[in-house]
C-alpha cells in the first residue's frame, strides 16, 4: 500500500541563478545606495512568549514614521487616530531615548544596547514599544553592507534550512586564534535574488534578531521591502512593519540635529537603562 500526503508547492516563477560574488556585490550596492531614508508605515507588535508565559499585543495598529540617517541616527514615532502620538524614539548614534506618553515613562540609554537591560521588567509586563532599540532597527533595514573589504568572509550554506528556490549566505569574521565569529545569515530568494530573510547573531553565535522581507518595490532603482518582520527571540518581542509604498523617500535632505534627540516631558518617570 502506498500512502500519500500533500506537501507545500514551491511558488511559481522563473528560478534565477547567481554566484556568491554576484549576490554580495548586488547586496552591497543596494545597501550603499541608501544613506538616509524616510518611511511611513503601519506598525504592530507583540511581547512575551513561552519564557514569560503570556503574550501581549498592541491593541491597535500604529501609523508610524521611521527616519534613518547613516551611520547611526534613528527617529521612530507612532500616532493613533484620536490619541495622537503614542510613542517616540530618537537616537543620535551615541544615546537613545524612548517616550511613552500613555504610561508616562521616558527611557534613556546607550544607542549600542541590543539585549534586554537588567533593570527592565520581564517581557510579560512591558510592551514591545518599550523594548525597541535603535541598533536593532538599523541592523534589520538592509542598509548595512557586508564588509568584505574589512575582513568579513562569506560562504554559501544551502542546507536543509533553504529550499531549491533560495540561496543561503553566511557572513562571519575570521580570527587569528581560529575561533571565528558568526555575524549573520542572509537568505536570498531565487525568484528575484533579493533578501527574503536575515538572522543576526550575538557574540555567542546565538540568533539575536530574525527578520523577514517581502513585497519589494523599487524606489530610485533601489529595491525596498514593504513588509518587514523583526523578532528578538531571547527578549520575546516582535515587530511587524508594513511600509506604505507612497511613503518611501530615499536620501532626503539632511535633517537638523534636534531630530535625533528627545527631552523627557515634565512629570514623566525617567528610567535609565543599563
Amino acid at each position: 500500500m502506498i500512502s500519500r500526503q500533500r506537501v507545500p508547492r514551491l511558488p511559481q516563477g522563473q528560478i534565477q541563478t547567481a554566484t556568491l560574488p554576484q549576490l554580495v556585490t548586488a547586496f552591497n550596492y543596494e545597501a550603499n545606495a541608501v544613506q538616509s531614508m524616510r518611511l511611513k508605515l503601519d506598525l504592530a507588535g507583540t511581547s512575551g512568549g513561552p519564557r514569560s508565559g503570556t503574550i501581549s499585543k498592541l491593541n491597535w495598529t500604529v501609523t508610524t514614521f521611521l527616519l534613518i540617517e547613516k551611520p547611526g541616527r534613528v527617529r521612530l514615532f507612532g500616532e493613533v487616530t484620536l490619541f495622537g502620538r503614542v510613542f517616540d524614539m530618537a537616537s543620535d548614534g551615541a544615546n537613545f531615548e524612548v517616550n511613552l506618553p500613555e504610561s508616562n515613562k521616558f527611557f534613556e540609554g546607550s544607542a549600542q544596547a541590543t539585549s534586554a537591560p537588567s533593570n527592565l521588567p520581564p517581557a510579560s509586563t512591558v510592551s514591545s514599544l518599550e523594548r525597541i532599540r535603535p541598533s536593532v532597527i538599523l541592523d534589520a533595514m538592509l542598509i548595512n553592507p557586508i564588509q568584505t573589504a574589512s575582513g568579513q568572509h562569506v560562504m554559501f550554506i544551502n542546507d536543509y534550512a533553504e529550499t531549491a528556490a533560495e540561496y543561503g549566505v553566511l557572513v562571519y569574521q575570521p580570527r587569528p586564534d581560529g575561533y571565528d565569529r558568526l555575524l549573520r545569515r542572509i537568505v536570498f530568494s531565487r525568484y528575484n535574488l533579493l533578501p527574503a530573510s536575515q538572522v543576526i547573531y550575538d557574540s555567542d553565535g546565538l540568533p539575536a534578531t530574525q527578520a523577514t522581507y517581502a513585497g519589494y518595490t523599487f524606489v530610485q532603482g533601489v529595491p525596498v521591502p514593504t513588509h518587514i518582520t523583526i523578532a528578538r527571540p531571547e527578549e520575546e518581542f516582535s515587530l511587524d512593519l508594513k511600509v506604505q509604498p507612497e511613503g518611501i523617500v530615499l536620501n532626503p535632505a539632511a535633517m537638523p540635529a534636534t531630530t535625533w534627540r528627545l527631552d523627557p516631558p515634565a512629570n514623566a518617570t525617567v528610567v535609565t537603562l543599563h
